[in-house]
């Protein structure tokens, strides 16, 4: 830790409570190693719960960036620390005890530490501070179709134990359409509302909007194909030459991640008639509709349909 290279401020402050490094480029970091900073930008993915957070992530990492294991929660205020977690061992185990604690800073400036080369995922909200402090950084906007993302929030939550941490009234329910009925409220809050306000990051310079069916290929190959072009351009300085970008995909595609276990969540089994009532009411396919407004109604109209 290079604690002598901080004054009293806003890094002296973070210091005291947590590790910092200082970066090849010599700059303050989260982490003590960079990608080429010559060829790769800092990048921050902005998600919403289960739509491929870590996937997008893994992405990043196949193109040289390396993760700051820092997890900005719905302000950069607010994060959670990772860097002490075995991230290996715990790819796709879903176990709260494999989460850091999180820490609270009143900063914008945290952005900073994500050097050229680096990246941090984040489940961020949009507010004028940290819009401004983001200007100038990569982003990328990761979302999912809401209905899949409400299945798959839910099954994670129970999984993971924090549904029971939590006292939720469904925590000791199978997969059914009774248990999506019982967590709605749950869901409604942190799925629905939340997308709706964090599609304002979508109005922001240097944001690239990705859905996760684009990245798994439910749109198509050609689809795909483009969604990881876009990545590499965003996430490079310049686009490399000759890139293999199916091995980028079949390197990425279907394996383990800090919070996925491989296996795509089935709807099937969790939504019916009330369900779709209840996402109807709660404005959830108009939010869907703006989400994935940059592509061809063509292209996502099945996607897009009641599973």
């Amino acid at each position: 830790m290079f604690r002598r290279y901080l004054r009293n401020g806003i890094f002296g402050q973070l210091a005291a409570r947590m590790e910092l490094h200082k970066a090849p480029d010599g700059k303050l970091s989260f982490q003590g190693r960079q990608g080429d900073p010559e060829r790769l930008n800092s990048v921050l993915v902005i998600s919403n719960p289960k739509s491929g957070t870590y996937f997008t992530g893994a992405i990043l990492n196949r193109l040289g960036l390396v993760d700051t294991r820092i997890h900005f929660l719905r302000s950069l205020c607010i994060l959670d620390d990772y860097r002490q977690i075995d991230a290996a061992a715990n790819a796709g185990v879903e176990n709260p005890a494999a989460r850091a604690h999180c820490c609270f800073y009143h900063v914008s400036q945290l952005v900073n530490l994500i050097r050229p080369g680096q990246f941090a995922v984040s489940h961020l909200l949009p507010n004028k501070r940290d819009i401004r402090a983001l200007a100038n950084t990569k982003k990328l906007l990761v979302f999912r179709e809401l209905r899949s993302a409400i299945v798959s929030y839910i099954r994670y939550n129970i999984k993971s134990g924090f549904a029971h941490r939590d006292k939720r009234s469904w925590a000791d329910m199978p997969q059914s359409a009774d248990r999506t009925v019982a967590a709605w409220d749950t869901v409604n809050e942190i799925i629905i509302k939340e997308a709706r306000q964090r599609q304002k990051f979508a109005l922001t310079a240097n944001t690239l909007p990705v859905s996760y069916e684009e990245l798994v290929g439910d749109f198509g190959p050609e689809t795909q194909l483009a969604c990881y072009q876009n990545i590499v351009r965003l996430a490079c300085r310049t686009e490399p030459e000759g890139f293999d970008y199916e091995d980028l995909i079949s390197q990425t595609l279907n394996k383990n991640t800090f919070t996925f276990s491989g296996k795509r969540s089935d709807c099937g089994v969790a939504w019916d008639q009330r369900c779709e009532r209840l996402f109807l009411d709660s404005g959830g396919e108009e939010v869907n509709k703006d989400m994935f407004a940059y592509l061809p109604e063509s292209t996502v109209s099945d996607v897009l349909e009641h599973p």
